[in-house]
């Protein structure tokens, strides 16, 4: 039944063997005068600890979240959710591309990613809001295909760390969670 709503495997390796582990000492216990060793619900019980405290260090590192949370994105932005890092692909005013990782967070119909003024991105982006992104590596080699956005800097972002959004079509917020 955990499977159904947790996504993650290990926590749920881990709480389905506490349960029936802990069901097993229970057993153990209960049962103690038909045979057995005297010491087995102990040592089940002290197993069922261990996983307890191994599922508690697992949920602290999966930020207590056992499902998914998954926020609504549009289609075409979707399979960015979980990608941390995109080639974003700028064009100089001749034309050329210019390719720089960066990083990328994916909310509802809105993608942001953050660019940093010395880089020149955003000076490219006032002469072409064109922009190619494709999920890739930290250090910039591709891992998928990409889609083509316009993109452009928020209103209001701080000098060094402007960020940039697409779809155009609708408004972006001043400030933005990824930072």
């Amino acid at each position: 039944m955990l499977a159904v709503a947790w996504r993650d495997g290990l926590a749920l390796a881990l709480a389905g063997f506490l349960v029936a582990n802990t069901a097993h000492a229970v057993n153990h216990a209960v049962d103690l005068d038909l045979g057995g060793h005297s010491s087995d619900p102990w040592g089940l019980a002290a197993l069922s600890l261990l996983a307890a405290v191994a599922l508690a260090v697992r949920l602290g590192q999966l930020g207590w979240v056992i499902g998914e949370v998954t926020p609504a994105a549009s289609p075409v932005l979707a399979r960015f959710l979980r990608q941390n890092t995109v080639l974003v692909t700028t064009y100089r005013r001749d034309g050329r591309p210019v390719s720089t990782p960066v990083s990328l967070a994916v909310d509802g119909d809105h993608a942001y990613l953050r660019s940093f003024e010395q880089a020149g991105k955003t000076r490219r982006l006032r002469h072409n809001p064109r922009v190619d992104i494709a999920p890739s590596t930290a250090r910039g080699r591709p891992t998928g295909p990409g889609i083509q956005a316009t993109a452009r800097r928020l209103e209001g972002a701080e000098p060094g760390g402007p960020l940039a959004c697409w779809p155009p079509s609708t408004r972006c917020r001043t400030a933005c969670w990824c930072r």
